[in-house]
């Protein structure tokens, strides 16, 4: 979606009468009423006071393209924002075939075409979270870059875990940012190459900053955001953290490998020691996760059999042997 007239006089979270929008729109207060009505059936939570007017809550914090360029440009990113886009992945898929991939963020507010795992849709409320894809260009073939999504993901639980030092943030295979069981957010890692090399790496990642009740009864699983965390930090600020632990694990796997994260992987694994069950094409695997191996495959223990597991779904469940 994009932003109405009525939803930018209103994002900075201020009372504002009728009479004043009326005014800025040039409509009638009548027909202010009406588009404040249309806005609220979406999901807007503005609120309406006799002596004062009409104000969101919580007011919505636009990025800033600019800033973030700035703050970016010393570490060798550029930046693209857009208020709507199909699919910010595919947006840096894009800019590869014109050969202007590598090292570039591309951020929205909202994407029409977000997708998840094995194409799932990913939903994306209007400004309300971080929604972005970062270029890069590794000299390794892409078979050389097993493990690379989990070490992403360890990169990413840092940057929370520093923002969130009392919660305990945990990963689970392979791609999910959770706390408290909930999930934070998500990661989806395309890549593209010849199979010698270089490999064109987009890296997607989806990071709930601030969720609505109504946000929440369109996602099917359990959600948590920052906000329900009680953390204060702007959006802004969320995305320049983000991007750069994105960036600094790409540079860090280009030398190491997995290697590098594999133990603050295991510290973070939320699959560990539990009775778990995983789906392996139409083949369901029940038994006990025993970590990942030094490729980032699941390694799961079923029936006296060591398995590792290099794609496909996975759940927590009940005691196997019960």
């Amino acid at each position: 979606m994009k932003a109405s007239p009525l939803l930018r006089l209103l994002a900075s979270g201020e009372w504002r009468s009728g009479e004043e929008l009326g005014q800025s729109l040039g409509i009638s207060r009548a027909a202010v009423w009406k588009q404040v009505q249309a806005l609220r059936d979406k999901g807007w939570n503005l609120q309406t006071a006799a002596a004062h007017g009409y104000r969101l809550e919580p007011p919505i914090e636009w990025l800033d393209e600019q800033a973030l360029a700035q703050a970016l440009a010393p570490h060798g990113l550029q930046v693209c924002v857009h208020e709507e886009t199909a699919s910010t992945n595919a947006d840096v898929f894009a800019a590869f075939s014109r050969g202007q991939g590598h090292a570039l963020v591309v951020l929205a507010e909202s994407q029409t075409q977000g997708r998840g795992r094995h194409g799932r849709s990913w939903y994306s409320p209007y400004a309300c979270n971080f929604m972005g894809s970062l270029g890069w260009r590794f000299e390794q073939a892409a078979s050389e870059l097993a493990g690379l999504s989990l070490a992403l993901g360890v990169a990413v639980a840092g940057c929370v875990n520093a923002i969130l030092p009392t919660r305990r943030v945990g990963l689970k295979w392979p791609n999910d940012i959770q706390i408290d069981g909930c999930k934070l957010g998500g990661l989806l890692v395309e890549l593209a190459g010849d199979a010698s090399g270089p490999s064109q790496v987009v890296i997607g990642l989806g990071l709930n900053h601030h969720l609505s009740q109504d946000d929440r009864q369109r996602i099917d699983q359990n959600a948590i955001s920052l906000a329900d965390c009680a953390v204060d930090i702007s959006r802004q600020l969320l995305a320049e953290r983000l991007v750069l632990a994105l960036q600094t694990a790409c540079l860090v796997f280009a030398r190491q490998g997995f290697a590098a994260f594999q133990a603050d992987y295991a510290a973070l694994d939320v699959l560990r020691d539990q009775p778990v069950q995983a789906w392996r094409g139409q083949e369901r695997i029940q038994g006990w996760g025993r970590g990942v191996s030094a490729t980032g495959a699941l390694c799961i223990e079923s029936m006296g059999q060591w398995l590792e597991i290099n794609s496909g779904e996975v759940t927590l469940r009940g005691d196997p042997a019960a």
